[in-house]
Parts: C-alpha cells; structure tokens; sequence
C-alpha cells in the first residue's frame, strides 16, 4: 500500500480567514476495504484529526493564522490485511500584511 500527499496553501488574508490549504490525497495497493485519516498540525500547536471519506480526493481548508507559520500534515491509510502507510507534508503560511 501507498500514501501519496499534496498539500497547498493560499493567502487571503481577509478578517477571520488568513489562508486556504489544499489537501490531495490517493491511496494505491493495499487490500481493501482502506481507510484514510489526516492529521493536521497547525502554528499554535493545536490540531486536528479526522477519517477521510474517500481514499483520493481533495479537501479544502479555511485556517486562521495571519501571523503565519508552518502546518504538518500526515495521512496515514491501513488496509484490511493489517497493512499501513502514510505520507506527511509541511505547508509554509505566509504572514498577512
């Protein structure tokens, strides 16, 4: 099995929305049925986690973070055979002027 992740993010920089990160995602191999979650750290420490409802796709994410920073993002997908893997990227947020 096979994780594959892109992540992206674009400046807004409008009140209560500093960026848009974009997830894609696909998952290859692996016996089925797989499921996928994403975890998501951001610049102040805090996080989020969730099951994703597709094994590829895309996800779209409004953040608050004008000041800027860095956000890791992991995707890890197990199969029915017991196998797992995972992909992380890191996303650099430009601070809003």
């Amino acid at each position: 099995m096979k994780v594959s992740l892109s992540a992206t993010a674009r400046a807004a920089c409008v009140t209560g929305f500093s960026h848009e990160l974009t997830l894609t995602w696909e998952v290859t191999g692996g016996q089925r049925p797989v499921s996928a979650r994403a975890e998501i750290a951001y610049p102040d420490k805090t996080g989020e986690s969730s099951q994703l409802k597709q094994i590829n796709g895309s996800r779209e994410i409004p953040v608050n973070f004008p000041g800027g920073g860095y956000v890791a993002i992991r995707v890890t997908a197990e199969g029915s055979a017991k196998g797992k893997a995972l992909a992380e990227s890191t996303v650099s947020l430009r601070r809003c002027r």
